[in-house]
């Protein structure tokens, strides 16, 4: 073989290599992040109002729509000029949807009324295998149309879904394109108690290019654009209640599922039925699923803890529907914080004597004989339990 073959024959070897591996830690990132996010109850960790939870809820009302604009950031949602005259005709909210911040188990909240830690749905992403119990749309006469991910509107047991959730049909992009916005309509406009319409080109958009980027702001603009049309075919009135709301924010580069403010609160609006415009007011989304339940009669789960709309705008209750640190975690807490304050003692370690060679090790490992070892035991507990 020639030098010019074997370099050839070389460099195809490491750009298959390079690719091998480029697919190879993609895969390999997937699996530790399941690792670390599993489903799963925590006990006891339900909403704690810190007063009682007295209010008139809503009237019941013969139609209930709601549109979820998914992955609309509230700070863009404000500067959408149709969702802004809605709002203006209702009762504008700020909408905690707690923790984690992912589509599928926030839509749990919204149609049981628990929260992700009392239902143990906190990191799914693909179909339930059977409607939850307390699912309101699986007690009345419903029908949901999403864009796209059917998987989660097929999760709450609506009477009718569309489009299919069969992995083997292939036709999503031709109802993207011709099918969603006419089934949307005649979704909204039917004499159904409860339409659900799922709105997913905003989050594509920012898990594509970010929440920041110009293609999230004409999705954007696009879905504002769809909600008038939307609206006009059955416009909110004493008769016909309507819920418009986003279920979580993206970062500016894209991306979402934590606790941060600009991702968990989300712009909401009520109007139609007995909703009186009124001052913004910071609610849970748990007191949404309660005001749903209210509007179509339907029953919650018994676990649910959602308050009564009125009592709801009373009381903001920051952070009541986010986990909360048990004991064990307490005390792990304090215990790193101990080491920190230790490690901030300065001086020259004369117990490890290869510090003298890495001089910017030696103030923190300054201190003690037994200073040392006890902190790099605690940072590799905050490595192992901190996550």
């Amino acid at each position: 073989m020639t030098f010019h073959a074997r370099t050839l024959v070389l460099r195809g070897a490491l750009l298959l290599g390079l690719l091998l591996a480029a697919l190879g830690l993609g895969a390999g990132r997937r699996a530790l992040i399941r690792q670390f996010f599993v489903d799963g109850a925590v006990p006891g960790d339900a909403p704690v109002w810190p007063r009682s939870p007295v209010g008139d809820g809503l009237t019941p009302v013969p139609r209930v729509r709601v549109v979820l604009l998914d992955g609309l950031s509230r700070a863009h949602a404000v500067q959408l000029p149709h969702l802004s005259a809605l709002c203006a005709r209702g009762r504008e909210l700020q909408v905690d949807v707690g923790f984690p911040t992912v589509s599928l188990p926030v839509q749990h909240v919204l149609w049981t009324g628990r929260t992700q830690q009392q239902s143990g749905v906190q990191y799914h992403i693909g179909q339930l295998a059977e409607p939850p119990r307390g699912s309101l749309p699986r007690q009345i006469d419903s029908l949901a149309v999403a864009e796209s991910h059917p998987e989660i509107v097929h999760s709450f047991g609506f009477g009718r879904a569309e489009p299919s959730a069969d992995p083997a049909w292939d036709g999503l992009p031709a109802w993207r394109a011709h099918g969603f916005v006419p089934a949307a309509h005649a979704a909204v406009a039917s004499p159904a108690p409860l339409a659900f319409i799922h709105v997913l080109r905003i989050d594509e958009a920012g898990h594509a290019h970010g929440g920041a980027s110009f293609p999230y702001a004409v999705a954007a603009a696009w879905s504002d654009a769809l909600l008038q049309v939307l609206h006009a075919a059955a416009p909110a009135d004493p008769t016909t209640l309507w819920l418009i709301l986003s279920d979580h924010g993206h970062r500016p580069a894209g991306g979402h599922g934590g606790a941060e403010p600009e991702i968990r609160f989300v712009r909401a609006c009520l109007l139609g039925g007995d909703v009186s415009p009124g001052p913004l007011a910071l609610v849970h989304l748990v007191d949404l699923a309660r005001a749903l339940a209210d509007a179509t009669g339907g029953e919650l789960h018994p676990e649910a803890r959602g308050r009564p709309l009125a009592a709801a705008l009373q009381d903001p209750a920051r952070g009541a529907t986010i986990p909360r640190p048990g004991p064990l975690r307490w005390t792990l807490a304090g215990g790193f914080l101990l080491l920190a304050l230790l490690s901030l003692r300065a001086g020259r370690s004369h117990h490890v004597p290869w510090t003298s060679r890495v001089a910017w090790l030696s103030p923190a490992l300054g201190g003690p004989r037994w200073l040392p070892p006890a902190l790099g035991s605690g940072w590799l507990l905050l490595a192992l339990l901190g996550v």
